[in-house]
Formats: C-alpha cells, structure tokens, sequence
C-alpha cells in the first residue's frame, strides 16, 4: 500500500501559490523596509517575513534599508534612472530571503548599477536573471535557508554580478553561471561554503564567464564548460 504524505503535498502547495506583488513607492518617512508608507499594499510590512511578496523597486527612490530579516518571493530591480537601486543592510539582523521567484534586473537602455549589499539566504531553486547593461552588485553572503535541502540558484542573461564573499556564507547548493554574462567573485567562499560531498560552481553556454580576482578563496569546486 502506498503512503500519502499530506503534510509534504501541501508544504508544496503552498510553495507553488502565485506570489503577490508589492511596489516600493518610498513614500514614507525614511527608507526602511518595514515602513508601510514605502510600499503600495497596506500588509506589505506584516507580510515581510512570509516569503510570498514579489518586491519590485522600480522609478521610486534609489535606496532602501534592510533593517531586519525578511524573506521575499523574489526581488525586481527596474529603475530606468542613471542611480539605479540599493539595498543596504540596517543592522546586524538584516537578511534578504528569496524564494523560486529568485532576482531579476531588467536590461537597461544605459549602464546602471543595482546593490545588494545584505546577505541573500536562499529558500528556494531560483534564477537570477541581469539584464543587458545592468549589474548587480555587492552580494557579500549567499546562506542557507532554514529548509533541510539544498537549493540551486542559476546566474542567467547577459548583465553582470558581483559575489563579495564576507566568509559567513553557509550555502550548500549548487550556483550554476550559465547563458552569458560575467559573475566576478571576490573575498571568502562568495558562493557558499557547501558541504562535504555537496554543492559546486558550475559555467556552462555560450558567453558565460566566472572571473575570482583579488584574494578570492573557494571551497566549493568549479566545473566549466562555457564555448565562448
């Protein structure tokens, strides 16, 4: 007889919801993430930590605080102005959770410049996709999410991101660099510090290319296939 693990169904349910969306309009008084007069929904705040809001930072502001942990479906930088968007950490507690909805910088008709400089915890398989004269920059610490397994997060489009390793990334997935574009790492264990037996660095397709300049140490091994 077959088993039916209903907790384990709906666990996936609920990670398959459709996610909603919530536009910084920077209209409050500072620029915390944790002001509801920043956002264009009014449970935008109490919903920070619940890992379904698909965050957009679009024309409004060119900045936010991450004053605490907060856990998206997934983030959208797409600011059309030369300043682009950042995301900087309001304290000690600060971390940005994202989910499948992964990272997306839109392409830009100029070069622009998106900061993430807040450790990413990674809570679901995701893309991050770098538009065309977009980089990302800053990631100081890729972490594992409070899941027991290990998801993989895949770098694709042609823009460019920027891994600055701060030595307390605990990621054990696999980061995949795959369809163009040029991911630079820097610093300690940029992509993770994995796990024995788990976890590697993979770049593969046309134009896809990993440059580690400075001190830039890895425990995770890197396989590379890219036809360039």
């Amino acid at each position: 007889m077959k088993r039916l693990h209903v907790g384990w169904l709906a666990l996936c349910a609920s990670a398959a919801a459709a996610a909603t969306p919530a536009v910084w309009t920077g209209g409050g008084g500072g620029d915390s993430v944790g002001e509801a007069g920043n956002w264009d929904r009014a449970d935008a705040v109490e919903r920070l930590a619940d890992g379904s809001l698909l965050a957009t930072f679009a024309s409004a502001g060119t900045g936010a605080s991450v004053d605490r942990a907060v856990a998206f479906f997934g983030v959208v930088f797409d600011t059309p102005h030369a300043d682009g968007f950042a995301l900087s950490a309001g304290g000690a507690s600060a971390a940005l959770g994202l989910g499948g909805g992964g990272l997306s910088a839109a392409a830009r008709a100029a070069a622009g410049t998106y900061r993430v400089d807040v450790p990413v915890v990674v809570n679901g398989d995701q893309t991050w996709e770098v538009g065309a004269n977009a980089s990302v920059t800053n990631v100081r610490a890729l972490r594992q999410g409070p899941a027991p397994v290990a998801f993989a997060v895949a770098k694709t489009g042609p823009g460019s991101l920027y891994l600055d390793g701060d030595g307390t990334g605990d990621f054990r997935g696999d980061f995949r660099i795959a369809g163009g574009g040029t991911v630079y790492a820097f610093g300690e264990d940029p992509f993770g510090r994995g796990a024995p037996g788990g976890g590697v660095v993979s770049v593969s397709g046309p134009s896809a290319d990993l440059l580690c300049l400075g001190t830039s140490t890895h425990t995770k091994p890197v396989t590379i296939s890219a036809t360039n």
